[in-house]
This record gives structure tokens, C-alpha cells and sequence, in this order.
């Protein structure tokens, strides 16, 4: 009773805690100075900060974007629950169930690792370069798993040391658990779709990964090896925790505050600090998800009476004039922060170098700072317009002319559109 009414409480506190406006204005205001901070522009953030409604909005996203993330990475956690839910019936009175059945799945879950994501790590490196298997490969794989996964069911839990929770109470002799001959196959199915689908934040953290030609590739491995692993063992640690805390018969108040409200922060903390680029990618996410940046190129055009053209290298920002519209220049570039009266506009080269911010290097952590620190020094090339001054005009226009009076072709006009380095 004690225990049901201090997680009541616990629970309340809890979503006070969210719904609290001074929380929601203090993350929304640190996504911003992350942000421009990433970008090495804090000179923008006391211009930002003083819209209370984009700051709600802000903070609105950076929880989608939380749950977008948590959701990938603990995807297997859910698929675990539920796969031990469904066949819950058949083995509900058997003690240690559900422990065997998390070892299980951790094992699946790093057959499958060596067997499928070793090849899109290693193929990067052959003349090959194909990232993911073909079908018949993946059939194979599922098979392969499929058998092993029969192998350790029939050792740990179809077995005749399984015992019954009732005898064990009762100091009788342990009964044979007799499966019927249905769950005896589909269980072992079952249980190696947690694996399976811990393919997919396994894929997504392939993609993010930067891997050196010139370092050992072994190593490399090894390394990578090691984060994938973490990825395996803590993405799939709350659906653990659950199953065990089920089979407990433990009070559900609890285990939701546990891994829901705790658990999934605290090992997202943790995989940060293994793979550096997550906080960056959440970040990323809600100024993306809300608006407030766009990392596609676009065409803009600028009043001639409050910048002179002269002022954007045609190198730079593919500085364009149209013959029969004077007073007016088209450039080429990137809106990365427009929030209130602000957009700040970059070169389109700054989209290569993002792409590689977002990326780690296991064995190399200066060349994430380094890759940090260009995004940083070609942002500081960016220019700061007022709403107003500078106006996004994506319609194909015929009739461009360079600066220096050059016709541009269709291909070099703003209908094809490719960053420039």
C-alpha cells in the first residue's frame, strides 16, 4: 500500500515536473544556445530568446524528438514486452522465465550484429561497397538465427530442470515443463525478432560512423564493436527490467517510473558518451521538426538598395542577376536558424561538412572535434538578414546572367542545384 501511494506521488511529481512552464522555457532555451553553439554563432541567441510562443513550440519538439530517438533505440525493448506478453499463458507459473528468455534475445540480437552488420561495416572498405545484404543473404541469416535460436530454447527453457513456481513454494519435486508442440517452434521465432528489429538503430548508427582507410581496420572493428554492443545490451535493458519485474508480480506504478520515466534518460546519458554525435542529432531533429532550419538549398533574392551584390563572391554564393530585372541579385544558400526577426543564411558548402559533424570516429575523437570545427568556421562566413531583406524564390527563372555579365545555362541555373565546395 505504502509502496502503491509513493509511486502515485512519484508519478505526479513527475508530470508536474513536464507540464511546468519554467521547464518547458529552460530546455527549449538550451536546444537554442546547443544549437548556435554547435555553430559557433551565439551572437544570435539574445535575439532568439525573447519569443515565449516559438519557445513552446521548441519545447513541444524537442519531446517528439526525444521520442522518435528513444523509440529507435529501445525498439527492441518494446518487441521484447510484447513477445513475452503474448506467450505469457503458457509459462506464467515457471520460474526464471523470463531471465532466460532475456538471454536469449541477447544472444540473437549479437548473432545477428556479427552476421549482418559486420558486412555493411566491412564492405565499405571493398570494391563492392554494398552497405546491406541482398534478400536471399537476409533469408539465410533469419535461418541461421531461427536455428540457434531453437538451440538455446530447447537448453534454457524447454527443459526438464524448468521448474514450477507453485512446487517450489510447496517443496515438491520440480515438474517437467511440457510445451505444446506449437509454442516449442513459434516461441523460438518469436524471440529473435527483438534481435531482429535491434538491426535497425544498429544501421542508423553504421550510417553515422566515420571510418578511416589509413587506420587498422581491425581496430576500427573492435571499436565499433564495442558501441554496438552497448547498443545491444542498454537498448534492450528496459524490456528486461520489465519482463522480470512482470514476472515478479511487482506493483505497475513502480515499474512504469522506472523504465519509462528514468531508465531511458539515464542510458541515453551513457550512449552519448560512447557515440558523441546524439546530443548534436536531437538537437538537429527539433530545429528541423519545428521549423526554425532548413538544410536544403534554396534560391533568394536581394533588394540591390540594401545590399550590393558586390558583396556575396560569386564562388561562394552563386551570384546571379537576371538581365531583364534589375535591382535585384539571386544567391544560392542554406537557411540554417530563422527564428523571430532572424535568418541566418550560409553557403551551401556548409551542408557536406554538417553531414560529417554528425558523425563519429571511434578510434580518432579529435577528428569529430575537427569536423566540429569546420562546420563552425564556414558558418562564420554565413550572413545575418532581417526578415525582409533577403526573400526565398525557388520558381525557375530563364534569363540569368553571371556578375560579370555571363550567360548561365539552364544546367548552371537555379533549376539544378548542387552544393558548391
Amino acid at each position: 500500500m505504502n509502496r502503491s501511494i509513493f509511486s502515485h506521488l512519484n508519478n505526479k511529481a513527475f508530470l508536474a515536473m513536464l507540464t511546468s512552464s519554467v521547464f518547458s522555457t529552460g530546455c527549449a532555451i538550451s536546444a537554442i544556445w546547443f544549437y548556435l553553439q554547435g555553430l559557433g554563432r551565439l551572437d544570435l541567441f539574445f535575439d532568439s530568446i525573447d519569443i515565449k510562443f516559438y519557445l513552446s513550440v521548441i519545447f513541444i519538439f524537442i519531446l517528439l524528438s526525444l521520442m522518435a530517438l528513444t523509440s529507435l533505440i529501445f525498439i527492441s525493448s518494446h518487441v521484447l514486452v510484447y513477445t513475452y506478453t503474448w506467450h505469457k499463458d503458457y509459462y506464467k507459473n515457471h520460474k526464471g522465465i523470463a531471465h532466460r528468455i532475456a538471454i536469449i534475445c541477447y544472444m540473437n540480437s549479437v548473432v545477428f550484429y556479427f552476421s549482418l552488420v559486420l558486412k555493411s561495416v566491412l564492405s565499405t572498405f571493398s570494391e563492392e561497397n554494398t552497405l546491406y545484404p541482398s534478400i536471399s543473404e537476409v533469408i539465410l541469416i533469419v535461418l541461421f538465427n531461427y536455428f540457434v535460436s531453437y538451440f538455446l530454447s530447447e537448453k534454457l527453457i524447454f527443459t526438464k530442470n524448468t521448474p514450477r513456481e507453485q512446487n517450489i513454494e510447496n517443496h515438491e519435486n520440480h515438474e517437467q515443463y511440457r510445451p505444446r508442440n506449437r509454442i516449442r517452434y513459434t516461441l523460438p521465432l518469436c524471440l529473435i525478432l527483438p534481435g531482429l528489429v535491434q538491426i535497425i538503430p544498429l544501421l542508423f548508427l553504421t550510417n553515422k560512423i566515420r571510418l578511416e582507410e589509413s587506420a587498422d581496420i581491425l581496430s576500427q572493428f573492435l571499436s565499433f564493436s564495442c558501441i554496438a554492443l552497448a547498443f545491444i545490451f542498454l537498448g534492450m535493458l528496459p524490456g528486461v527490467i520489465v519482463i522480470n519485474e512482470q514476472e515478479e508480480k511487482q506493483e505497475e506504478g513502480l515499474n512504469s517510473l522506472l523504465s519509462i520515466a528514468i531508465l531511458p534518460p539515464a542510458i541515453l546519458f551513457i550512449l552519448s558518451v560512447l557515440f558523441k554525435p546524439i546530443p548534436d542529432i536531437i538537437i538537429n531533429m527539433t530545429m528541423s521538426m519545428s521549423g526554425i532550419s532548413d538544410w536544403r538549398p534554396h534560391q533568394y533574392y536581394i533588394d540591390v538598395n540594401k545590399y550590393s551584390y558586390k558583396l556575396f563572391n560569386p564562388q561562394v554564393w552563386n551570384t546571379r542577376l537576371h538581365q531583364d530585372i534589375p535591382g535585384i541579385f539571386f544567391i544560392t544558400g542554406v537557411n540554417v536558424f530563422s527564428l523571430g526577426d532572424t535568418d541566418f543564411i550560409c553557403p551551401v558548402k556548409i551542408l557536406p561538412a554538417r553531414n560529417e559533424s554528425l558523425k563519429d570516429t571511434p578510434l580518432n575523437s579529435e577528428e569529430y572535434y575537427k569536423q566540429i570545427y569546420k562546420v563552425q568556421k564556414i558558418a562564420m562566413s554565413c550572413i545575418i538578414f532581417h526578415k525582409g531583406d533577403v526573400h526565398l524564390w525557388d520558381s525557375y527563372i530563364q534569363g540569368m546572367i553571371s556578375v560579370n555579365g555571363e550567360k548561365i545555362t539552364d544546367s548552371d541555373n537555379n533549376s539544378d542545384i548542387s552544393p558548391l565546395k
